[in-house]
């Protein structure tokens, strides 16, 4: 892992960001706004990604100009819909796989093209991706096969290392 750049930031710019989430991750955060007021928001400065530690714990990153949760984020992958994939799956998407439809068991929730969705499997819907889905729910179901979801942050991942070494 190259250098990482860790700083504070403004309150003012900590805000900023708060009111440029998407509504999911701003739901989520609603209770951490007097955290984000006091200006205890850190950023951390990687290769390709920036996280951002509100209190204590690395909450969210930014990839490609989009933010989404990681995965210690339980408040927002919560609110997300599920995709429920069999147990066959779990290696393959734990090593950066997109999700393709054969591997779907069920999914809980709706969602549109484009939205986050957090990916948990059959045995225990615990969570260990997040993704961003290709086509709505109602698409997904009626597919037989193809690549369903694109998985943007999963365990093992350089986001998931990093924040483990953040955490405390």
């Amino acid at each position: 892992m190259k250098h990482l750049k860790r700083y504070f930031i403004r309150a003012k710019d900590a805000i900023r960001l708060y009111q440029s989430l998407p509504e999911s991750l701003a739901q989520a955060l609603v209770d951490k706004l007097p955290i984000i007021k006091k200006q205890s928001m850190e950023k951390v400065e990687a290769e390709n990604f920036e996280i951002y530690i509100i209190g204590s714990n690395p909450l969210i990153f930014k990839m490609s100009e989009k933010f989404f949760p990681t995965l210690i984020f339980e408040d927002a992958l919560i609110k997300l819909p599920k995709v429920v994939v069999d147990q066959g799956a779990v290696p393959y998407i734990c090593r950066g796989a997109d999700v393709m439809r054969p591997g779907i068991v069920k999914i809980l929730g709706n969602f549109q093209s484009n939205s986050l969705v957090t990916v948990v499997d059959e045995k225990h819907y615990k969570p260990f991706a997040v993704g961003l889905s290709l086509y709505p729910t109602e698409e997904i179901m009626k597919m037989g096969s193809g690549k369903v979801i694109k998985n943007v942050h999963y365990i093992g991942d350089k986001v998931w290392r990093i924040i483990q070494n953040i955490k405390t």
